[in-house]
C-alpha cells in the first residue's frame, strides 16, 4: 500500500516501510541502510529522523500482535544504546514493571513525531494521544542526543 513516498506492505510486519524519495534513498545510503526488495523475507528494522539526517535504532524489534504489544520491553533489564522497539498500532504507553527508564516518540500515521517523553521512568504512564499511530521506544537519553522534537519526520526501514 502506498501512502505519499512510503511503501507498506501488507503482510504480517506491516508497520514498516521504504522511502522512495531521491532525499531519504540518499539518507539510507548514508546510514547503511538498504531498500527491502521482498515484503515477505525477514529483515532487521532500522529507525530514522529524517528531518535532522540521523539514525535513532539499527537493532529495531517490532511488536504488532496483541501479545508482543503487551510485553514490550517488559522482562528486559535494559534497552542497549542502537535497540529500539516499535509498537503499532499504539496510542499510549506505560512503564510499570519496567526496570529502567526509555525515551518515547509518538507517531503518527504520516511518520511526524506528535509527542516526545524523554525519559520515561519506570512505573509511569505516558499520555493516550489518538493522533498517534505507533511508538518507538528507545533508550534513554537517544532522543536528546538526537535532537528529536515534535514535528520531526521519523521512517523505519527494513534492511538485510
Amino acid at each position: 500500500m502506498r501512502r505519499g513516498n512510503v511503501v507498506f506492505w501488507a503482510a504480517g510486519d506491516a508497520c514498516c516501510g521504504v522511502v522512495g524519495s531521491a532525499a531519504s534513498a540518499t539518507l539510507q545510503a548514508r546510514a547503511g541502510i538498504a531498500e527491502r526488495r521482498d515484503p515477505h523475507t525477514r529483515s532487521r528494522v532500522a529507525v530514522v529522523n529524517v528531518t535532522r539526517s540521523v539514525v535513532l535504532a539499527v537493532r529495531v524489534q517490532l511488536a504488532l500482535s496483541g501479545r508482543t504489544r503487551v510485553l514490550g520491553l517488559l522482562g528486559r533489564t535494559s534497552l542497549a544504546e542502537g535497540e529500539g522497539l516499535i509498537i503499532r498500532p499504539c496510542k499510549g504507553v506505560h512503564s510499570f514493571g519496567m526496570k529502567f527508564a526509555i525515551d518515547v516518540a509518538y507517531v503518527s500515521n504520516a511518520g511526524v513525531v506528535v509527542c516526545v517523553l524523554a525519559p520515561l521512568a519506570p512505573g509511569k504512564a505516558g499520555p493516550v494521544l489518538w493522533e498517534a499511530s505507533w511508538v518507538v521506544e528507545l533508550p534513554e537519553g537517544v532522543l536528546a542526543r538526537t535532537g528529536t522534537v515534535v514535528g520531526d519526520r521519523l521512517q523505519a526501514f527494513y534492511y538485510k
